[in-house]
């Protein structure tokens, strides 16, 4: 089936405004000529795509499920264009990107490089620059402009009207303690008595210490660290040498569990569900951070898929 570009056009607006008198406006065309496609179209493919009411158009169920389609499409060619004007007129072509400090290495490695890598292997002349901080201070870069997109953790923070965001996988954490501590935790504990050993985790700028001081006090404890770490590596390393107990990701934790480094801690009560988002500024001028933006999207939904 062979049907002309520009009737999908003409659908793409109608179905947009849902309104013949309004597309006709915007594509500069003639009310009698936009209907007259519409027909010509609806006559192609063999079904009603709207339904004429006294105030404009409605789609059917068909004209939905297509509207979907060309949707996508239509967005895919506005990139195209823009990507085309901005490598032809930008001297500058730089995608600033910040990643939060308390996303794990294997995080990065698996499931955010190789869809950065394959979209500089597409474009070439276009610069990566990436940052490293803490959460909040990210989101403050991403809401002045000074980042195009950031990759956080949770997505539970205060996310300005001018960004977009997307959360790309969820994921469990783990309590997790060295080998000194398997006779203290061989049954589940509560919270409240890991509480009475010292604990290691990320700092209090990073959003994991927001989300479980939150969580603490939601059930009347006090989330204290006796060591303050910068990474979730450290926090690893530190709770391996015995220093005290720690929270990881459940996919950062295993392996070391696994080799015998460390033990897991069943805790009674359910840890809180994390997440990775990334959020983008909409209002960006650089149109490649959209696309870097749907390379990664695309990356991680395969991963996830498995």
């Amino acid at each position: 089936m062979r049907i002309s570009y520009d009737y999908y056009n003409v659908f793409y607006y109608v179905a947009r405004y849902q309104s013949i008198s309004k597309a006709a406006k915007v594509l500069s065309n003639s009310q009698p000529n936009i209907t007259r496609i519409i027909g010509k179209l609806e006559e192609e493919l063999g079904c009603s795509l709207f339904v004429r009411t006294n105030r404009g158009v409605v789609l059917t169920e068909q004209g939905g499920a297509l509207y979907y389609y060309v949707k996508a499409a239509h967005h895919q060619i506005e990139l195209g264009e823009a990507m085309v004007d901005y490598i032809n007129n930008s001297e500058n072509k730089t995608i600033y990107i910040g990643i939060a400090i308390d996303i794990t290495n294997n995080f990065i490695q698996d499931l955010i490089l190789p869809p950065i890598s394959a979209f500089h292997q597409e474009h070439p002349d276009i610069h990566l620059q990436i940052v490293n901080d803490f959460t909040p201070k990210l989101v403050s870069d991403l809401q002045s402009g000074l980042l195009d997109i950031a990759i956080l953790t949770s997505s539970d923070y205060d996310i300005h009207e001018s960004t977009k965001a997307s959360v790309l996988f969820t994921f469990k954490d783990v309590i997790i303690a060295g080998n000194s501590y398997k006779d203290t935790f061989r049954d589940p504990v509560s919270l409240e008595e890991i509480c009475s050993h010292p604990f290691v985790g990320l700092g209090k700028h990073t959003e994991t210490y927001t989300i479980y001081d939150r969580f603490f006090a939601e059930k009347g404890l006090e989330f204290f660290l006796n060591i303050e770490t910068a990474t979730t590596e450290q926090t690893l390393s530190f709770v391996a040498d015995n220093l005290g107990i720690g929270c990881v990701s459940s996919r950062y934790a295993y392996p070391a569990i696994e080799e015998g480094k460390i033990i897991e801690v069943k805790l009674k009560e359910k840890l809180p569900e994390r997440m990775i988002a990334m959020v983008r500024n909409e209002q960006s001028p650089n149109p490649t951070a959209a696309i870097l933006e749907e390379y990664i999207t695309r990356h991680i939904s395969k991963i996830t898929a498995q």
